[in-house]
């Protein structure tokens, strides 16, 4: 339970940060750290109540999971609405990432559209070993 989120089955804060600090033994570079916040999500909570917002974050954290599911990237729910990604470049990119809500998300009996904000640092072979290193000096 340290490292699970119960409501969305991802990993959670404590277990993304935890694979960040070793990311070359996790994903081959170049690679990409998205952070992914559902805009208005206060919004849903508010409206449609608490367990239609849970619903949708489940939701969410589902299509994550299809999407990505057999691929190398690691997922989490690091905070209340906001999720961590970690994998290649090729599929963790703003194309790939916007790509996923084109349909809307199913919280109950609501079809909800959704819209992210993101966030992606991408790291390469080079700083790898430049890191790599200086660890070692």
């Amino acid at each position: 339970l340290a490292y699970h989120d119960e409501l969305t089955e991802l990993g959670n804060r404590s277990w993304f940060i935890k694979q960040l600090d070793a990311p070359a033994t996790r994903v081959r570079a170049p690679y990409a750290v998205a952070i992914l916040d559902l805009c208005r999500f206060a919004d849903v909570n508010d409206g449609l109540g608490y367990e239609v917002g849970n619903t949708l974050l489940h939701s969410f954290a589902r299509r994550l999971q299809l999407h990505f599911g057999g691929s190398e990237t690691l997922l989490a729910r690091l905070g209340n609405d906001v999720f961590g990604v970690l994998g290649p470049i090729s599929d963790v990119n703003p194309d790939q990432l916007f790509n996923l809500l084109h349909a809307p998300l199913q919280a109950h009996q609501h079809s909800i559209p959704v819209q992210i904000a993101i966030g992606i640092r991408t790291v390469s072979d080079e700083y790898l070993a430049w890191v790599e290193g200086n660890q070692e000096s």
